[in-house]
């Protein structure tokens, strides 16, 4: 009687009695089936998920251009090798990746990367003018907060084998480019940002300091520590590393080279800048409320809309929140001014608001006070500027800035089911989304 022959994949060698070891040989089958797997997770590993849309905060921030870059002491903790690579980041290219991503990234409605005289008038400043021109370039721009950054570095880049490593010797032994694409090697960098906003409004006082506490408003750190780089980034094009990949795993080569070490100082320049912004997104909450101000009182930016109007006016709607445990007891003033985004106020008197009493919330230690007022934009206007404003003794103020839209504003839509929504429905010629820092 016969029986069905059973093809396995696998050649099983004599077994030593005394190891009791098994001996596999790999097979054009299981080598496909591993090189499958580790193209899984190779492919798995590169996918990367788009960018969210980040949450609006309506300020105009001036950015004080970084004027070094701090060299620290090589970290002992550094994990991996010492390499002959050093990171080399330049401050005037870093503040302006900086000023870019505190738009595009950490939801500004607008940032400003402010401009020294020249270096010869620099010069011959001391550090006090310094700070005094800062703070008179930013009121120059009309900007609602200053941010000051701080960076550090260590220069030397280690390196090592990362647990993707052993992906090389399946692929290499499946043949072609599969195992330029995995990122087999770990750089390890030290980088630092420190970034501290202040409130401008506080500093434009006879002696007043750019780093004065009481201005402060939040502070974000920001953190660069690795990254993991496949053969295609190590190589950089060059094609004797790639026709040594053929009888050499790619894995063992282009370790490191002057080519490597610009993309990691750029890596680090794009990850500080990344990371900074995803830091003011977590930490938003800190410079809407300003809790370190001694200004009791904040904008609710999740309250706040514009409503265009057919006539082309534009209605601002929004509520203030005062903490009433205070000397402050009431809010005062709500001002709304127009600018060309460069610094030239458009409307002239501003728009101005009184008031009510507020509402008690939160058994009578906060007092909530909406507003609605109407604005006429003038031609040109780029940003709306609002101004809230409150005190006895002395008055205090908070600014904040929205972009303005090429058209109207809408305001939320009304829950569904009701009349309002029923009247919302029908098309309005004269209404468009709303624009970043109106939500």
């Amino acid at each position: 009687m016969m029986h069905a022959t059973d093809h396995r994949e696998e050649t099983a060698l004599p077994v030593n009695p005394a190891t009791r070891l098994r001996w596999v040989t790999y097979t054009p089958g299981r080598c496909a089936r591993a090189a499958l797997v580790a193209l899984a997770v190779l492919f798995g590993a590169c996918a990367s998920s788009p960018p969210l849309e980040p949450e609006p905060l309506p300020f105009h921030v001036a950015l004080v251009p970084l004027d070094t870059v701090e060299v620290r002491a090589v970290s002992s903790g550094l994990e991996g090798q010492p390499t002959g690579m050093q990171l080399a980041v330049d401050p005037a290219v870093l503040s302006q990746l900086i000023a870019e991503s505190l738009e595009a990234q950490a939801g500004f409605s607008r940032a400003t990367l402010l401009v020294q005289g020249g270096p010869l008038a620099s010069a011959a400043m001391d550090e006090v003018e310094r700070e005094r021109m800062w703070i008179d370039r930013a009121g120059a721009v009309q900007a609602d907060l200053i941010l000051v950054c701080d960076v550090s570095l260590s220069p030397t880049v280690h390196q090592e084998a990362n647990s993707r490593f052993w992906l090389n010797f399946p692929l290499y032994l499946l043949g072609g480019p599969f195992a330029w694409f995995v990122r087999d090697r770990t750089y390890y960098m030290d980088a630092r940002l420190d970034a501290v906003f202040y409130a401008p409004e506080l500093l434009n006082t006879d002696g007043g300091r750019l780093t004065d506490p009481f201005a402060r408003v939040a502070s974000v750190n920001a953190y660069f520590g690795e990254l993991d780089q496949n053969f295609i980034t190590r190589a950089h094009g060059g094609l004797g590393r790639y026709a040594l990949s053929a009888i050499i795993p790619a894995g063992f080569l282009a370790k490191e080279s002057e080519a490597m070490a610009a993309s990691l100082s750029l890596a680090t320049q794009d990850s500080l800048c990344r990371t900074l912004a995803e830091g003011v997104q977590g930490d938003r909450d800190d410079l809407l409320r300003g809790d370190d101000l001694a200004t009791p009182f904040y904008l609710d930016a999740t309250q706040l809309t514009l409503e265009s109007r057919a006539d082309g006016s534009l209605v601002l709607r929004g509520v203030v929140e005062l903490e009433v445990l205070s000397e402050v007891t009431q809010m005062d003033l709500l001002r709304v001014l127009f600018s060309d985004g460069e610094g030239l106020a458009l409307s002239h008197p501003p728009v101005e608001h009184e008031f009510d009493a507020g509402e008690d919330v939160d058994g009578g230690r906060r007092r909530r006070f909406a507003f609605e007022t109407q604005v006429v934009p003038p031609p040109g206007a780029r940003l709306l500027r609002i101004e809230i404003e409150a005190g006895q003794r002395e008055i205090l103020r908070r600014r904040y800035t929205l972009a303005m839209p090429e058209v109207g504003i809408s305001a939320p839509e009304p829950p569904s089911g009701t009349a309002e929504a029923d009247r919302s429905a029908q098309p309005d010629a004269g209404t468009t989304s709303a624009p970043r820092g109106s939500r």
